[in-house]
């Protein structure tokens, strides 16, 4: 069973709304892997968005209640320490803030930044 869970906005609205076609599913999911559940703030501003005025009050309960940590912090301090693309911070700092055991990239520069953090395997299809 995973210990540590990126999710994404489809997740999150699944979970909250009763309407989603596939709540029952991520309900399910939700009880088998408890939270805390790792996204980042991209996904978290398309999900208020997309459950709109009723559901906004339940996911700022998942966030008052640390249910979803979002990785923004973390991947302002790797773009600043590294010099990184705000895309590639937010991607590292996800892996890194969901446990990942391995970073697959063919980016040399992000590798780089993640070396020592995670296991990186760069792929090549020279």
């Amino acid at each position: 069973m995973a210990r540590h869970v990126l999710v994404d906005t489809g997740f999150i609205v699944a979970v909250l709304s009763r309407r989603d076609h596939h709540h029952r599913w991520a309900t399910a999911q939700a009880s088998r892997h408890a939270p805390p559940w790792r996204t980042c703030e991209a996904v978290l501003s398309e999900a208020f968005h997309l459950l709109g005025r009723s559901g906004g009050p339940a996911l700022a309960e998942l966030l008052r209640r640390g249910a979803v940590l979002p990785v923004f912090d973390l991947a302002t301090e790797l773009r600043a320490q590294h010099g990184l693309k705000t895309p590639d911070a937010l991607h590292l700092a996800a892996a890194l803030r969901a446990g990942c055991d391995e970073f697959w990239t063919n980016d040399e520069h992000l590798a780089k930044a993640a070396a020592g953090r995670i296991g990186i395997v760069v792929f090549d299809d020279k």
